[in-house]
């Protein structure tokens, strides 16, 4: 991994529901997960995501779509993202 190539910001973020005391649903609400320097067309995590698990990067949110494990070395996963509309 060479680390100069890390220019980007990328914030992991999972968004939580649920009820207030009365029991009504309540607008989802934002939970940071994990923020890192990154190389947008690769980068290497140590905590696992899923589809429920969104991306900030250069204002923008995104959702995760898809993520492969690195077979060969298991050093890497490719997360792929779509831009939430």
């Amino acid at each position: 991994m060479i680390t100069r190539k890390m220019n980007h910001r990328v914030t992991f973020f999972r968004e939580v529901g649920g009820q207030n005391e009365d029991g009504e649903v309540i607008s989802p609400s934002r939970k940071n997960l994990y923020t890192c320097w990154a190389e947008v067309a690769k980068t290497s995590l140590k905590r696992p995501f899923d589809s429920s698990d969104h991306v900030e990067f250069n204002g923008f949110e995104y959702d995760i779509v898809s993520v492969d494990v690195d077979e060969s070395s298991f050093d890497m996963d490719k997360i792929g993202i779509k831009r939430r509309t």
